[in-house]
């Protein structure tokens, strides 16, 4: 009988937005909010070609207590969005368990393209893509920049906290 193999969890730190970022999160924040919203797209790591990838996505925020809310999301027809609180988060470890669970298979951030986690497929797809001449052309005689483009000073601004932060 063969041993199942289980894939490795991250250690279990406390999740960060930085972190969040790494792993392909995107964050967004309306008026009001105190905290940023990360939200990854899971339609397309379904597997199914009738799936948009914003029918469901995972959204998370900071809570009062250190932790982080966790939903899932929904903006399906491309309306509104639906919201439904899912638990509480603490850890890496802990975010790992909920897209794994959602998708069916262990949660790789590789995968993840442009706020979307995607099958391992179409992420090798992406990578073959970005690898092609023109791209690359493109990026060495392209934006000499490093910000390739950052926020404009009065973007900077409008996201400008009391204390001076942003």
């Amino acid at each position: 009988m063969t041993k199942a193999v289980t894939p490795s969890l991250p250690i279990s730190l406390p999740i960060t937005d930085d972190w969040l970022a790494s792993i392909g999160f995107k964050w967004h924040q309306m008026d009001r909010q105190p905290h940023k919203h990360w939200v990854l797209w899971l339609g397309d790591a379904m597997g199914e070609p009738t799936i948009c990838f914003t029918d469901i996505g995972i959204e998370v925020s900071r809570a009062l207590d250190k932790g982080y809310h966790c939903w899932i999301r929904s903006d399906a027809a491309h309306r509104y969005g639906r919201f439904l609180h899912v638990r509480y988060l603490y850890n890496e470890a802990d975010l790992y368990s909920v897209i794994s669970g959602l998708v069916g298979r262990p949660f790789d951030p590789a995968h993840c393209w442009y706020g979307s986690l995607r099958t391992p497929a179409a992420a090798e797809r992406f990578r073959e893509e970005a690898q092609r001449l023109d791209r690359r052309l493109a990026d060495y005689f392209g934006e000499t920049d490093e910000t390739k483009g950052g926020p404009l000073a009065e973007h900077l601004r409008a996201y400008e906290k009391p204390n001076g932060s942003v």
